[in-house]
């Protein structure tokens, strides 16, 4: 369930605020990833949610919106192509007297795509920004002194050196994050509610300086203490998939799996099976594994769980907890699950198929 609790977020004036940041030197090789919560009173000419470069047309990577429009827009220069202007822009997507979700990806490949509240808008190709010193790095302002400066409030601004999937950013959208998630480099929630200082929570320094913005006190952001949400866990995989405790407190979670795996694609009776694992197929088909297989069942993966079943094993704690049926599981802030089926090690190539997970945690 969305709930709107109070929380500090950052109001700038449209007139002259913004955030300074330090100067930064991002490894963009391998993608990019841009998000923030926006709330716009109006739209100023070229207004920025972030403006990261070294001046005016040089080396910039910058959100905003399009003109005095309600398109958003990316726009980036790499020196490497002669600071050649490339725009991603999605027109008609912004919207005044109301927060929004929006992000921005680049994976490594140059393929951009643009969100609006977990919604892709927009999807193109583009070269991947320079990794290179970027000296000069505003939140609300623009490197081109004849642009405006945003007019509305800002909070969660994140910056990440990976593509983030469509399905990531909607899972983290709605809560804070912990600061030490992976590929994640720059991430100021403007939350702070007193001071001058921008935090950077993710531990690299990157705090930034207030400059005019003032804190206020909003009540209309919706942010997700029930959180929920679903991931998928290949059958092919068997390095599974990572679940993390974002959250910054105890969160007791909730686990449903869904679907159906096959654990050999060569043979048909064990085609559909499920999160269960060996008790969901043909009794017969049990029967033979107890029977003719039980000396080969110590190799598993995770030798004492249930063949084929969904295994989710705590990496803090080493507690394994099979997740055939609907599980809660307690979890510590930064605790991390590997959800994965548990097979033998070298037979994972032949499987197919995946288990939905959907979850909902409770603090």
């Amino acid at each position: 369930m969305m709930t709107n609790t109070a929380r500090n977020v950052l109001k700038f004036d449209g007139q002259d605020d913004y955030i300074v940041l330090p100067a930064m030197n991002i490894d963009s090789s391998q993608g990019i990833a841009i998000e923030a919560w926006v709330y716009y009173n109006s739209f100023k000419s070229f207004s920025r949610i972030i403006d990261f470069g070294n001046g005016a047309g040089a080396d910039n990577i910058l959100l905003a919106n399009n003109g005095r429009s309600n398109a958003l827009a990316l726009h980036l220069f790499n020196s490497s192509t002669g600071q050649a202007l490339q725009i991603l822009q999605a027109d008609a997507v912004l919207s005044t007297g109301k927060w929004m979700h929006l992000a921005v990806t680049v994976d490594a490949s140059g393929n951009a795509k643009l969100y609006n509240n977990g919604q892709e808008i927009k999807s193109g190709s583009l070269s991947l920004p320079d990794s290179v010193n970027r000296a000069f790095n505003y939140i609300g302002k623009s490197n081109w002194s004849v642009d405006g400066y945003f007019d509305g409030q800002i909070t969660e601004v994140r910056l990440w050196n990976r593509v983030r999937t469509q399905e990531e950013i909607t899972n983290d959208m709605n809560h804070n994050l912990l600061g030490n998630e992976p590929g994640l480099v720059g991430y100021w929630p403007l939350s702070e509610g007193s001071g001058n200082i921008a935090t950077d929570k993710t531990g690299n320094g990157n705090n930034g300086t207030i400059d005019g913005a003032s804190w206020t006190l909003d009540t209309s952001l919706s942010f997700n203490p029930s959180l929920t949400g679903q991931f998928e866990v290949l059958g092919n995989s068997d390095t599974g998939y990572a679940f993390v405790n974002n959250q910054n407190q105890t969160v007791s979670y909730t686990f449903t799996p869904s679907g159906t795996w096959s654990p050999n694609v060569n043979d048909p009776n064990v085609s559909g099976c499920t999160a269960e694992g060996l008790p969901s197929l043909n009794p017969d088909v049990m029967q033979y594994f107890n029977t003719a297989y039980w000396p080969y069942m110590q190799y598993l993966k995770y030798p004492t769980n249930t063949c084929y079943s969904l295994v989710a094993q705590n990496q803090t704690t080493g507690t394994t907890t099979e997740v055939g049926k609907q599980t809660t599981i307690v979890l510590n802030p930064g605790e991390t699950l590997i959800f994965v089926l548990n097979d033998w090690p070298n037979d994972y190539t032949n499987n197919s198929g995946s288990i939905k997970v959907d979850y909902s945690g409770i603090y």
